[in-house]
């Protein structure tokens, strides 16, 4: 090594390191679960999901393989297939 090189000292609070969750893939039941909500979701009508991005993005997650959803695609899944699924079951207790 050369004698005007100095190295920068080590700085644990400086030092940036990845989520967990994206160095560690879901589990492939994890990811067929929250594809088969994104098919469920994918079609139903869009009045129902009410918001046309979101639709169009459900629609994307269904035609492409499971094995591609990430964990944080995998939670808003599963809670937007709750959300939608007590939507309806109220609106069919109403009627």
């Amino acid at each position: 090594m050369r004698a005007d090189r100095v190295l920068p000292e080590y700085e644990p609070e400086r030092q940036v390191s990845a989520p967990l969750t994206a160095l560690i893939p879901p589990p492939q039941t994890i990811q067929r679960r929250a594809w088969e909500c994104a098919c469920d979701l994918a079609a139903e009508h869009s009045n129902t999901i009410n918001d046309e991005a979101r639709w169009h993005w459900l629609q994307h997650m269904a035609c492409r393989g499971y094995e591609r959803i990430t964990w944080q695609q995998a939670a808003q899944l599963f809670r937007l297939h709750r959300l939608v699924r007590a939507r309806l079951a109220g609106e069919a207790d109403h009627a």
